[in-house]
């Protein structure tokens, strides 16, 4: 199967997606219909975009909206991780956030999966730190 999913953390807040080419972008849609069918959308869950060759690699036809819209995006807010992308993919996720620059902070690259975790690692600890700072200030108002 070209499209391959892996829990990242024994806690399933990190999802692994493998592309093995060649794919299209109709397993694309297929595959990840179906990986996400089982998530509970309560947790956050982060997507790390991996391809094992270190070329994140596009079949023809190129579409933003069929790369970028990913069942999760939009149930929880989580972060995609992209691994050693080819300038086409960073070149489309420019492309998303300069559309969607909300989205910005939730968009990484890394250099290879442990720097992929690190990076998420690094977002969830601040967003932890943040957390108490903001139940605070709005008591003492």
């Amino acid at each position: 199967m070209p499209l391959k999913s892996v829990w990242g953390n024994d806690e399933k807040t990190i999802l692994i997606l493998e592309f093995v080419p060649p794919w299209t972008w109709k397993e694309y849609r297929d595959g990840t219909r179906a990986f996400f069918s089982d998530i509970d959308y309560d947790t956050p869950v982060d997507v790390i975009f991996l391809n094992p060759y270190g070329d994140f690699s596009l079949p023809k036809g190129i579409s933003l909206p069929e790369l970028l819209r990913m069942p999760i995006m939009g149930q929880v807010q989580s972060y995609s991780v992209f691994v050693r992308p080819q300038p086409a993919v960073r070149a489309m996720v420019h492309v998303f956030l300069t559309e969607n620059p909300a989205m910005k902070s939730y968009f990484l690259f890394a250099h290879d999966l442990e720097h992929a975790h690190s990076l998420l690692r690094a977002v969830r600890q601040i967003e932890r730190q943040k957390r108490p700072d903001a139940a605070n200030s709005s008591e003492s108002t």
